[in-house]
């Protein structure tokens, strides 16, 4: 109960009282009892914008933005004349990609009050976002000469960070606002987005928005061009970095720091949990340093019980969390964030530790010179790759990721199919990517794959009812029934891999392969088919699979992807072979204990060549 409980109890239907309380929840971070407040406040009193407002704005919070759109579409029909609900709306129709809505918004607004900064920047955003680059400047410009320090305030607020505010840069908000539709599985734009990405790294767009370099991985680029963005990113960090002035180092056991923004309930953290329990502490001490929120969750609580010392850096600038870093003696300190979100490289370009490699949650180069080393493997990074890093690899003798296979096995009988709408007798290929990974190269195989076996399904991951219209309508377009494509919503963990073995076989996709989802279904001894190819990002799936034990199940080329997937689903006995296979868990994937011994040994390595100077 909130803070009001004593008074709500004496006046339990106060719409005032219940909406207050939806302010102490969303405060308090129990956005669901939120969510209720808000609803039953608007509800009691219907001639108030007030809660209806505060609920279109912690939905478009929570990112859940078709729904934040559709309560704006209800508020701004009751309440098209009040500023909070059109201040509301906006910022649902900016979220949910509607720009023409969320200009009309802020436009209504800077009717009444030329100078609202707020309405400026956002309309600046809708703008950007719409491709008007001129006008999108202008309402910035306007925006610093209402009120610059309100200005910087907003910039800091969207950065997190007060020594790098954000850049209010059209061109990268434009960029940025192609990659959210490609998240929602709209294509309409994904040609200029790519135009565009391919010249990032000379263009300069992206040196105002490091996330940019992320959104690289997803796309179709080389990894020449990958580099180049990177490099564009990191110049611009390092500029502001100066390297810290040298310290003594820490006598052994080496000093291994962690800077991750994952140390909460998130898949990488349980990824690196056995790093954390299995290293070898008479060899090693750990650090971590969490740059994301304190959830309260199990996993965290178990690293932090796991480290040498925990460390929570978000209360700190930039520079002094590097010189933490420094003042604790780290030898080597590992980036897990990159350029990735919640991440902040910066930290590691004040260089605070002697040796300094990237790890596991960012799977590009960062284009910097401050990071010595990539921990990889020879096929996700071939030797023939490496003029397009800007890190040396260390290269792991089976497989650079790390996965935690010490649990058994989930199980589910195929009799639970009936829950998620499959089909009993069909054969299932799933695909639980994120959105953003289902893109048309990929689309255009699994359709290829699901017309040639007749009776078969293609399940999907898709919380979002637009999303699943757009893949469905493009199925259609390419000669499938859109009924033979199946969604299922996000569930808790347990329960997400206790559906795994429902499916018969995981169809990888193509740019960004699956990693930690392929791992999930090889837990369960789901095998995958992947593609080969050509940066690292795509060549994740045979990486995994050579280490499983399943080479055979990396097809050379997109006419074997398709004829392999085909034969499988029609030779029960094979496709059983690589169930017990990965079942038997005999691959050198399978081994946790051994995995973290490579990395030690990669750690080692690492260190050796420091003090040789290499």
């Amino acid at each position: 109960m909130s803070t009001l409980g004593p008074l709500l109890q004496a006046a339990p239907d106060d719409p005032r009282l219940i909406r207050l309380d939806g302010l102490c929840r969303e405060h308090a971070g129990d956005f669901e009892r939120a969510l209720q407040s808000f609803r039953r406040a608007a509800a009691l009193d219907e001639s108030s914008p007030d809660a209806r407002s505060d609920l279109v704005l912690l939905l478009t919070r929570l990112r859940r933005t078709a729904a934040a759109a559709a309560e704006a579409d209800r508020l701004l029909e009751r309440f098209p004349s009040v500023d909070i609900a059109r201040s509301a709306a906006g910022e649902a129709y900016l979220s949910a990609a509607r720009y023409r809505d969320a200009l009309a918004c802020f436009d209504w607004i800077l009717e009444r009050s030329p100078t609202d900064v707020l309405a400026l920047i956002k309309r600046g955003f809708a703008l950007a976002s719409l491709g008007d680059y001129e006008a999108s400047g202008a309402a910035f410009d306007k925006a610093k000469c209402a009120d610059p320090q309100a200005v910087e305030r907003f910039c800091i607020s969207l950065s997190g960070r007060a020594e790098a505010p954000a850049a209010l840069e059209p061109r990268a908000i434009h960029l940025w606002a192609l990659y959210l539709a490609l998240c929602e599985c709209d294509w309409s734009a994904r040609d200029a987005l790519l135009t565009i990405m391919k010249d990032a790294g000379t263009s300069g767009i992206a040196a105002s928005e490091p996330a940019l370099a992320f959104v690289s991985l997803l796309l179709p680029t080389s990894q020449a061009e990958r580099h180049a963005l990177a490099r564009t990113v990191a110049q611009r960090i390092e500029a502001r970095c100066p390297t810290l002035p040298p310290q003594l180092r820490a006598d052994a056991p080496r000093r291994i720091g962690i800077l991750s923004p994952d140390f909460h309930e998130h898949l990488n953290a349980h990824i690196l949990l056995p790093l954390f329990e299995l290293l070898d502490r008479k060899r090693f001490e750990l650090f971590a340093y969490s740059l994301g929120p304190d959830d309260g969750s199990d996993i965290r609580a178990r690293i932090r019980r796991s480290s040498h010392r925990f460390r929570d850096l978000r209360p700190l600038g930039s520079r002094a969390a590097a010189q933490q870093i420094r003042t604790d003696g780290i030898d080597i300190l590992l980036d897990l964030g990159g350029y990735s979100s919640g991440a902040r490289f910066d930290i590691a370009a004040f260089r605070p530790a002697p040796v300094q490699a990237l790890y596991l949650g960012f799977s590009g180069t960062l284009g910097s010179r401050c990071v010595d080393y990539v921990i990889a493997d020879r096929t996700v990074l071939p030797p023939e790759d490496e003029p397009d890093w800007s890190e040396k690899p260390i290269y792991l003798p089976h497989t650079w990721f790390l996965y935690d296979f010490r649990s058994p096995s989930a199980v589910l009988t195929r009799a639970a199919r009936a829950n998620y709408g499959l089909p009993a007798d069909a054969f299932v290929f799933c695909a639980f990517h994120r959105t953003e990974k289902i893109e048309p190269e990929s689309l255009d195989l699994w359709m290829r794959v699901v017309r040639q076996v007749p009776g078969s399904v293609l399940w999907l991951y898709a919380d979002d009812e637009r999303v699943r219209k757009r893949v469905r309508r493009e199925a259609s377009h390419r000669g499938v029934e859109p009924q033979r494509l199946v969604f299922t919503a996000r569930e808790p963990r347990a329960a997400y891999l206790a559906r795994f073995p429902l499916s018969d076989l995981l169809l990888d996709s193509l740019q960004h392969n699956a990693t930690t989802t392929a791992c999930d279904a090889f837990s369960v001894g789901v095998p995958m088919l992947t593609l080969r190819g050509k940066t690292f990002t795509s060549r994740i799936g045979e990486s995994l699979l050579q280490a499983a034990g399943l080479p055979e199940l990396v097809a050379p080329d997109k006419e074997d992807y398709v004829e392999l997937a085909v034969q499988l689903a029609s030779d029960k006995e094979r496709l059983n072979s690589y169930r017990r296979t990965l079942q038997a868990r005999g691959g050198p994937l399978f081994d946790t204990a051994g995995r973290v011994r490579e990395l030690e040994d990669a750690f080692l390595e690492m260190w050796r060549r420091y003090e040789r100077r290499d």
